[in-house]
């Protein structure tokens, strides 16, 4: 059984931070999932979708990846909105999945969520 390899992503207005993590040297990753901040009505907020897509289209020549932007947006000044929506995705991966999250998107409030759920995996 191969081991399941996901970089996980706080969307970021700034897509190159997102972006060349995945071109480090042996990172292999087979998943990239993108989380997103809301907005206050609800639903992921329609200009960080906008840029997953456009992150998602910019790099389908690659093929490598998989992408999916997680379906559950974030409070982007609510820490622990973040650190749950990691654990949601950590938990399903399962434990022999290897996860990398990069904390250097979102908000600062989204970073230290990351981090958080990062840790306590």
């Amino acid at each position: 059984m191969t081991t399941q390899s996901i970089y996980l992503c706080l969307v970021s207005v700034q897509r190159m931070q997102n972006i060349l993590p995945l071109f480090q040297q042996g990172a292999g990753y087979d998943r990239v999932v993108m989380i997103a901040s809301g907005t206050p009505t609800g639903g992921i907020d329609p200009r960080f979708r906008e840029i997953a897509t456009s992150m998602q289209e910019a790099m389908q020549d690659q093929q490598r990846w998989v992408w999916e932007l997680h379906p559950d947006p974030v409070d982007p000044m609510d820490p622990s909105s973040t650190a749950e929506a990691c654990r949601k995705i950590i938990q399903r991966a399962g434990e022999s999945a290897r996860i990398t999250i990069n904390v250097t998107g979102g908000t600062k409030p989204m970073s230290i969520g990351a981090y958080i759920a990062a840790m306590e995996a």
